[in-house]
């Protein structure tokens, strides 16, 4: 992709999930660490603070640009 970036988003609601595993995993999708953003919250409510900083919210700038790709674990 040219000048886009490739993001990686996870998540874990219980301390039983891991979420070293998943990000694992979207290093080995290729997904550089930098560009890897996690949270640790219920599915209960979207107040996700990683979450909201790739796609921005009503206050902030999304990190996505147009173009860049997004893959949920």
């Amino acid at each position: 992709m040219d000048n886009h970036e490739v993001w990686g988003y996870c998540r874990v609601s219980t301390i039983e999930q891991n979420l070293a595993r998943q990000i694992e995993q979207m290093k080995e999708f290729g997904i550089p660490e930098r560009n890897i953003r996690c949270d640790k919250s219920t599915g209960k409510n979207f107040n996700r603070r990683e979450y909201n900083a790739l796609v921005g919210t009503e206050t902030t700038a999304p990190l996505l640009r147009k173009g860049d790709l997004l893959v949920i674990n």
